[in-house]
């Protein structure tokens, strides 16, 4: 039994289950009811996301991590420091 958020991300991943007969087995073992498996057969993303109640609104935040190769520079003497001792 797959439930819906499963059988999306397999769809995502694998372009081979968007073949209608591979779509169609995926949805019988499926556990989904009747209006989400005609939703997604029908591609409606928009009636899918009301069905199921999703937001969708994507929210990305990035954070840059400093790269590993480049000294910190709080680690590094500063220039008067760095006076040959």
């Amino acid at each position: 039994m797959m439930d819906v958020i499963a059988l999306l991300e397999k769809l995502g991943s694998d372009c081979t289950s968007l073949q209608a007969e591979h779509l169609q087995t995926l949805l019988e073992e499926s556990n989904l009811n009747e209006d989400v498996k005609k939703l997604i057969q029908q591609q409606d993303l928009k009636g899918l996301a009301n069905k199921l109640a999703i937001n969708e609104s994507i929210i990305c935040c990035a954070q840059v991590a400093p790269d590993e190769d480049e000294p910190d520079e709080d680690k590094q003497p500063k220039d008067d420091e760095a006076i040959n001792r």
